[in-house]
């Protein structure tokens, strides 16, 4: 619910404290949605290839702190490279196409992870949650006007 275009342009329309409030807002129901999901005992309906993934233990040299410094910088600018143009043209795409929350290409790929119930009520918490911040601004503006 909270993405930088959505932020930069609704910053540009109504203003920093818009913006800020859209946040804390969207933060909140993030986290509410999230508490919620995880009451109901929804682990099931995540795919089984993300619940029986392992993490492995990789043995480390020790390193000084100039050379993990080093290292990390190496490792920064490497990843810059290889990056930058994707990220440069996914912030023109963002901006151009507006994808928010509940657009198709979001539930396409959160589809890959979740199961149909799950994402239906991942969808139904953010339009709850949609409808309630749409409500709370149009409370406030009442209030100004």
């Amino acid at each position: 619910m909270v993405d930088l275009g959505s932020l930069v342009l609704l910053m540009s329309i109504f203003g920093w404290r818009v913006a800020i409030v859209y946040v804390v807002l969207g933060l909140v129901i993030a986290v509410a949605g999230g508490t919620l999901i995880e009451k109901l005992h929804l682990e099931e309906q995540v795919e089984a290839f993300i619940r029986n993934g392992h993490a492995m233990d990789v043995p480390q040299e020790e390193l000084h702190s100039k050379d993990r410094m080093q290292y990390a910088w190496e490792q920064v600018v490497s990843t810059a490279k290889k990056v930058a143009p994707y990220v440069l043209i996914g912030v023109v795409l963002s901006f151009m196409m507006g994808v928010t929350t509940l657009s198709l290409p979001s539930m396409i790929m959160l589809r890959k992870a979740v199961k149909p119930k799950l994402l239906g009520i991942f969808a139904a918490i953010c339009t709850m949650g949609i409808i309630i911040v749409g409500y709370f601004f149009n409370a406030i503006q009442n209030l100004i006007l």
